[in-house]
């Protein structure tokens, strides 16, 4: 009989969640202003942080051997208020060309700070002679824009920028619903608990209030995190020192006169387009990126090369003796010729067939007539 009453009873909650999902799905929610972070927040650098969702624990947040930064009362979430405006979560990525990588992670440190924001994490390496750094940073969702205005400035140029925006609201309504209607199902729960006499009957009812409350605390961190990254907008950064990284390559150093040689150059680092200048050590240049170019003389050559980029930054290359020139028996060109000869003696075989094949009715007509005019005769003549 007992079990029999906790059943009703159970089946009564669950009828009693449905009616509230849809009492919910109808009401007019609350409106406040979304908590801003502080302009004091402190600023952090290194790859200790993760400023998203974290498998281990099932919730959002930072991910750390160090301490995560602390946000005060004021930019604390409240995962019961609805938002007065729409919810976007707005992230935001620019590449940039600048002088010193160092310098424009310190001012970005300061830009975000400046900006109601923080760094999220930030790195720096060398490719080749140059510096190359990336820096995140958050910033309140009002100054977005100001602070994209305030990192191209200080750029040299910008070679890349996007900007994405997703409308968070509905989902943070409907996570707020669920929650409600959880809570009101984990109440029935207890009272059902406080009436429960048999072992079996509590255990189940034990499991049951386990799972609820696990998937309110879920619920109230996915709105938390909503609220976090609505409120403060996400900037990816990547820095390029103006230093150009260059050099070059060809595709054989030891050659024959007349011989052709192809050059690559690789270009790194400055503002595209980039403009060439190659002296290849024999009175002949070349501005283009890959050229091929031939010697005519025997001997040693030097090889240089020059580039521009679109802001004036230069940076030369020269390779002394590069390219050796030599007189001699050169298998690979003999054999080209002797290919090139066979190709033309097959194209002139292959021209006489063909005036035979389209000549030959003609030939055909010309035999005709000569052998009937050999038989007439012959045949006068007997």
């Amino acid at each position: 009989m007992k079990k029999l009453i906790i059943i009703v009873l159970l089946m009564a909650v669950t009828a009693l969640a449905f009616i509230s999902c849809a009492g919910a799905e109808k009401s007019t929610h609350s409106q406040t202003a979304l908590p801003q972070a502080p302009k004091s927040a402190p600023s952090y650098q290194g790859n200790d942080y993760y400023d998203g969702y974290l498998e281990e624990t099932g919730g959002y947040g930072y991910a750390s051997s160090a301490p995560a930064p602390t946000p005060t009362s004021a930019y604390q979430p409240n995962p019961t208020s609805v938002p007065a405006d729409r919810m976007v979560v707005r992230n935001g990525y620019i590449e940039l060309v600048v002088t010193d990588v160092d310098k424009a992670i310190e001012a970005i440190n300061r830009l975000a700070s400046d900006n109601g924001g923080y760094v999220v994490n930030s790195r720096k390496w060398k490719e080749g002679e140059r510096n190359i750094g990336t820096i995140s940073i958050r910033v309140q969702a009002d100054n977005y824009d100001q602070t994209m205005f305030s990192l191209r400035e200080m750029a040299d140029s910008v070679t890349s920028e996007s900007t994405s925006s997703q409308d968070v609201t509905e989902e943070y309504v409907d996570l707020e619903s669920k929650v409600k209607n959880l809570e009101a199902s984990e109440t029935q729960l207890l009272k059902i608990m406080e009436t429960a006499v048999n072992t079996d009957d509590v255990i189940s009812i034990q499991r049951e209030l386990t799972s609820v409350r696990g998937e309110i605390e879920q619920a109230r961190g996915r709105m938390q995190y909503l609220q976090r990254t609505s409120a403060a907008s996400l900037i990816e950064i990547r820095l390029n020192e103006t230093m150009l990284d260059l050099k070059f390559s060809a595709n054989k150093i030891r050659v024959v006169c007349n011989e052709d040689i192809l050059f690559r150059a690789e270009v790194a680092g400055g503002s595209a387009p980039y403009s060439y200048e190659w002296d290849f050590g024999d009175g002949n240049s070349s501005f283009e990126k890959s050229p091929t170019h031939a010697y005519e003389n025997i001997g040693d050559y030097n090889v240089s090369l020059k580039v521009i980029d679109d802001k004036g930054y230069t940076n030369s290359v020269l390779r002394s003796t590069y390219i050796h020139v030599i007189d001699g028996w050169n298998p690979a060109n003999i054999a080209k010729d002797a290919w090139a000869g066979f190709l033309a003696f097959g194209r002139g075989l292959v021209d006489v067939f063909i005036y035979v094949g389209v000549f030959s009715p003609v030939w055909l007509v010309i035999g005709g007539i000569t052998w009937f005019i050999i038989y007439r005769k012959r045949k006068k003549r007997n």
